[in-house]
Parts: structure tokens; C-alpha cells; sequence
């Protein structure tokens, strides 16, 4: 600490104008506070531009589709689409049989790397079409949940990246992550336009705090209403998912 009359004695010993330093001094801390104000806006426009419309591509609906009277191609691919088929019709007999039954099926959804897809994030899933098996109508509501675990990767040309709702190498990067749905009611939400299921807007505005990679692991469950209401029990002939993706401009 240096005393006020002290501190004048020095300016005068070395020939400093108290005035003229004090002058300049406000003049270097303007300059600062300009500096950081330009940051703090910059950083305000980028963080603004990942919720504008401009900043994303047109968002495009990837399809996932298994038709029971269509599989034909690759004996693996054949096989992994008729075994999803086969768990997904199991899992609604053990919804109906069995009340607040519940199982996960793995969504066999792996898209060709593309430009549409390359550093893709997932909006939202959509349910385009299904169909049930003689054209049977289901006794009641089925509720088919769609789970994203909230990691995955993402890809970037020939460059493949981790990607976590949290940061790598952090002690809460070791948190158990809670995994988001989304629930799609048969035969409310059967819509081929996703729009009406998927508000672009909204996603948007959420995208800074959950930025879903498209490239995960994505699991499927179901529940019914009033399982003891069920007289026949339904089983899907087709379906098709739309898992809607948009990436960085």
C-alpha cells in the first residue's frame, strides 16, 4: 500500500504527470472493455447462429424400411431386418400379455456416409408408414418409444469423431447418460410428412444444449394401453422410420 501523498512524491521523482498518467490509463482500460464487448458479441452471434435457419441445411427425413414381403438383397442385411421384425412383433405380444412389460430393440439404422449425413445431427423420428399383418386394425393405442442415447459419432469426410452430451475427459464425462425419446402413438402419429410431427424452430432453439449425433445406437420399446382389453394380438407386416437429420451449412 502506498499512501496518496507518497504516490505523488514518486510520479514527481521520475518525472510522471499524475494527470497525464491517470488519462492515459482510462484510455487503456476504454480499449479493453471495447475488446472484450466485441468478444462477448461475438460470442453471442455464433451461439444465436446455431438456432438460425441459415446456419442448417433443408432438414432431410432418412428412412429406415422393413416390408416382411420385400426383403431381398444381401443375405446379412435380409437377415438383420427380419430378426428386428421378428423382436419388435415380440415385444408387442409381451406389451399386451404382460401389463407395464417393457424390452429394448435394437434399431438396425446405419445410413450410407453421404453429404446429407456428413457432421449430421438428429432432429427428431417420425413414423411415415406401417402396416399391420391381414390390414388388422390394433385393439388400441400402441406406443412405440424411439431411444438416442445422447452419444454417438459424427462424421466429418473420411474423419470420425466422438461425440458426448458432455465433455471428454471430465469427471462428468463419466456420468451415466439419461437416453432421449421420442414416442410415436399408433395410429395418431402414422404421418409421411414429418413436418407435422417435427417442428423445425423448436428443435433449433434446443440444438445448442442437445446436439443428437445421427450415427448411434438407437433401441426401440413399446407399450399398450388397457392390455386386457387386447382380444387379437397385432403384428407389423412393414414399417418405416424417418430418422430426420440437418448439418452445419
Amino acid at each position: 500500500m502506498v499512501a496518496e501523498g507518497d504516490q505523488a512524491e514518486s510520479f514527481a521523482r521520475f518525472n510522471i504527470d499524475q494527470k497525464q498518467l491517470e488519462a492515459s490509463m482510462l484510455v487503456d482500460r476504454e480499449k479493453r472493455a471495447a475488446q472484450y464487448n466485441l468478444l462477448l458479441s461475438r460470442a453471442i452471434q455464433a451461439y444465436d447462429s446455431l438456432k438460425s435457419t441459415e446456419r442448417w441445411n433443408v432438414p432431410t427425413p432418412i428412412s429406415f424400411t422393413v416390408n416382411s414381403d420385400n426383403l431381398v438383397g444381401d443375405p446379412e442385411y435380409v437377415a438383420i431386418r427380419k430378426r428386428f421384425l421378428e423382436e419388435l412383433n415380440t415385444q408387442i405380444a409381451g406389451a399386451i400379455a404382460v401389463s407395464g412389460g417393457r424390452h429394448l430393440v435394437q434399431v438396425p439404422f446405419n445410413p450410407q456416409l453421404t453429404t446429407t449425413t456428413d457432421g449430421a445431427v438428429l432432429l427428431g423420428i417420425n413414423l411415415a408408414k406401417l402396416e399391420f399383418e391381414g390390414g388388422k386394425i390394433p385393439d388400441g393405442k400402441i406406443t412405440l418409444l424411439v431411444e438416442h442415447p445422447r452419444f454417438g459419432v459424427s462424421w466429418r469426410g473420411r474423419s470420425c469423431f466422438s461425440v458426448r452430451d458432455v465433455p471428454e475427459g471430465s469427471a462428468a464425462a463419466q456420468i451415466r447418460l439419461t437416453s432421449e425419446s421420442w414416442p410415436i402413438v399408433i395410429p395418431t402419429d402414422v404421418t409421411e410428412d414429418w413436418q407435422k410431427k417435427i417442428d423445425f424452430s423448436n428443435r433449433l432453439f434446443r440444438i445448442q444444449d442437445v446436439m443428437f449425433p445421427l450415427y448411434t445406437v438407437y433401441y426401440l420399446s413399446v407399450e399398450v394401453t388397457e392390455p386386457r382389453e387386447w382380444k387379437v394380438t397385432p403384428r407389423v407386416k412393414s414399417i418405416e422410420l424417418q430418422f430426420v437429420a440437418a448439418r452445419p451449412n
